[in-house]
């Protein structure tokens, strides 16, 4: 997923860039929808526990804040030094506060190029917040349904944005607007804990056909019609492929390859740092922003992928692991068994 982001970035979103190219938001879409997936499971699994939310939050933290707030703090003094572009729009603590996206929201305008991906994090740690006492406090046998209000709900706040005349940014990077996203993954999440087997054949090609399905949406509806209904289509397809991979579809076999699981382990700290690593790249070697009008260009953007991909190894192995290992050392406490009886109602 975060390849597809890079890629867009890299290669589509950018002067001299293939516009057509743009698939990042499939990988955002499909970064959501596995979030909710496994923080479902998590929720689903330990909710029972004493001690839940402490260890829910203890190791949330260190598995997201100190890379973050590391490569934010140094995207941030490094911008200053090389003088790229500024935008008080949305100011520097913002991104600090997880609540970027607002700011970038309510003056569309996504604030520093460099440190735009940030909104995604800002999403997710506000769903963090809401999406363990939304699922510890919903009887079980309802959870589906309530799910499946929330898309359709955030669907109508699209809608409801579109028809106000509302920027396009409002629509896309708030947790309103995207709730959709979260909560298909916490539905696939609810979906495996029951007894029902899962079609290989139906999860393999649902997402072939919902994601074709995209074309003539586009076609008749333009772009508005993609930000309403595309990004939930979108996120149906990536939850059907989860579902297929998980009861063990043949596909499942190739993310077992070693360089899939490299990308996959140091995923986060990529995402964290390709731009920051773009910008700086072009900013230092060629005097401007990035560009692929030209063939320095190319190969100074080239050159940013394996710089990148150490640079997220390094954060990865001495940093994130580390960290994230020790939060996980937290148990948790089920001496209380029955104390969430809503978990199992």
């Amino acid at each position: 997923m975060t390849i597809f982001v890079i890629f867009s970035h890299y290669f589509a979103e950018i002067d001299g860039g293939l516009a057509q190219a743009g698939i990042g938001f499939v990988g955002v879409d499909g970064f959501f929808v596995l979030s909710g997936l496994l923080v479902g499971r998590l929720i689903l699994d330990k909710g029972e526990a004493a001690n839940f939310y402490q260890v829910f939050y203890v190791r949330r933290i260190c598995r997201t804040f100190p890379i973050y707030f590391l490569c934010v703090a140094l995207a941030l003094a490094g911008g200053a030094a090389l003088d790229l572009p500024e935008n008080d729009s949305v100011p520097g603590w913002s991104y600090f506060a997880f609540v970027s996206n607002i700011f970038a929201a309510l003056q569309d305008d996504v604030g520093r190029p460099w440190l735009s991906p940030t909104w995604t994090m800002a999403v997710e740690e506000q769903f963090y917040l809401v999406a363990p006492a939304l699922m510890l406090a919903t009887p079980r046998h309802r959870l589906l349904g309530v799910l499946a209000g929330i898309v359709v709900a955030a669907i109508l706040i699209r809608l409801a944005l579109h028809a106000y005349g509302a920027n396009s940014i409002t629509s896309l990077i708030l947790l309103p607007t995207r709730a959709d996203n979260l909560a298909i993954g916490l539905a696939c999440a609810v979906l495996l804990k029951t007894s029902v087997r899962w079609n290989s054949t139906i999860c393999r090609a649902a997402p072939i056909v919902l994601l074709f399905a995209i074309v003539p949406l586009k076609l008749a509806g333009g772009l508005e019609a993609v930000v309403i209904v595309g990004h939930t289509i979108v996120c149906v397809a990536v939850g059907f492929f989860l579902l297929g991979l998980i009861d063990g579809a043949p596909e499942a076999r190739r993310f077992e390859n070693r360089t899939l699981i490299f990308f996959g382990e140091t995923s986060y700290a990529t995402y964290l740092t390709h731009l920051p690593v773009l910008w700086c790249a072009h900013t230092l070697i060629l005097q401007e922003r990035p560009s692929l009008s030209s063939a320095a260009g190319v190969a100074v953007t080239l050159a940013c992928i394996p710089i990148t991909v150490g640079v997220a190894f390094l954060l990865t192995r001495f940093i994130e692991a580390p960290i994230t290992a020790a939060g996980r050392r937290m148990r948790w406490d089920f001496s209380a068994r029955g104390q969430r009886q809503s978990v199992t109602a």
